[in-house]
């Protein structure tokens, strides 16, 4: 189906619309539809660590809806999911448990239940204490069969993360957490 050149234009402005305003959550970028938009574009695992606030192994024991935010025409409400951390594999929380605020358009809304690792930061706001994810790739879920299910597999080295189990996801993720006290590893720059 061929989009107009109108729709284009209002689905971008929404993007924008996200990306600018402080009022609507800090300085992220949230997915929006088949739009999707991610602050930051990482190489690699290693990337991610540094970039996000912490990472974290948990499980969500609570999932409903959130804050709704942007102009009533074209509203985004989040997803507000609470995280019970069972460890901090990388940086400091703020909170415990975690409130995680996830914008579900175009993405799985976490369930309760899920047990994962989550790559995390902060969004910076007093009278909103919640987290959000580093990127739409900020997820592993431990499936049934014990494979790792990410939220967004389109880098390549995503898929390659899903190859593995939680045990030595881990393992990877303390790997990262060498190498950046090493100063190898850097935080990635925002993509805008």
């Amino acid at each position: 189906m061929r989009q107009s050149g109108r729709w284009k234009l209002g689905s971008a402005a929404l993007a924008l619309f996200v990306t600018v305003f402080p009022a609507c959550g800090g300085n992220e970028i949230s997915p929006v539809g088949d739009n999707a938009i991610d602050q930051y574009s990482f190489k690699s695992l290693d990337e991610m660590v540094a970039t996000s606030d912490a990472v974290v192994e948990g499980t969500v024991v609570k999932v409903e809806t959130g804050r709704t935010v942007g102009p009533t025409e074209a509203p985004l409400t989040f997803s507000q999911v609470t995280l019970q951390v069972d460890a901090v594999l990388y940086g400091n929380l703020r909170t415990d448990p975690v409130l995680l605020e996830e914008d579900g358009t175009g993405y799985s809304y976490s369930e309760t239940g899920s047990h994962g690792v989550y790559f995390i930061t902060y969004k910076g706001a007093p009278e909103e204490p919640f987290y959000r994810l580093v990127s739409s790739a900020g997820r592993f879920i431990v499936s049934p069969s014990g494979t790792l299910e990410a939220s967004n597999d389109e880098p390549p080295w995503v898929v390659e993360i899903e190859t593995l189990d939680l045990a030595a996801l881990k393992e990877r993720v303390a790997e990262a957490t060498l190498a950046i006290e090493r100063g190898e590893v850097k935080p990635a720059p925002p993509v805008l």
